[in-house]
């Protein structure tokens, strides 16, 4: 809830962040001062949103599914939590009709319609439907 606006730097093309609680009314600030985490955030946040940006108004030429690799890696538990709600009730859930999420990190799994688990490069287990 700090952070509400971001922005490319024209001249560097480095993500900058609203942070209203700096200096006296806010300022941008760059991202190479948040931490890991918030870095990953902001990062992933502009590629979302230039997924978003990019889809045809007609959508029946885009494509219907995202790949998402591992975006909860550095995450703490609130942000996890925030990132898969946008995934499966969000606006992401809403642009997308599929979703592939690759994760290490544990998942609710009733949240997501199908499941695959690999274990050394294998499927171990699935849910997908036969055919």
């Amino acid at each position: 809830d700090r952070y509400h606006d971001a922005q490319l730097d024209p001249e560097t093309y480095k993500i900058q962040v609203w942070d209203e609680r700096a200096s006296s009314g806010g300022m941008f600030k760059e991202k190479n001062i948040f931490s890991g985490g918030t870095k990953d955030q902001f990062s992933l946040a502009l590629r979302l949103a230039f997924a978003l940006a990019t889809l045809p108004q007609e959508r029946g030429s885009a494509p219907s599914f995202i790949f998402l690799d591992e975006p909860l890696g550095s995450f703490d538990d609130e942000r996890a939590e925030a990132l898969i709600f946008l995934l499966t009730e969000g606006e992401i859930a809403r642009a997308f009709d599929q979703i592939f999420l690759i994760s290490h990190v544990h998942v609710n799994e009733r949240l997501f319609t199908h499941r695959v688990v690999l274990e050394n490069g294998r499927v171990a287990a699935s849910d997908l439907p036969a055919g």
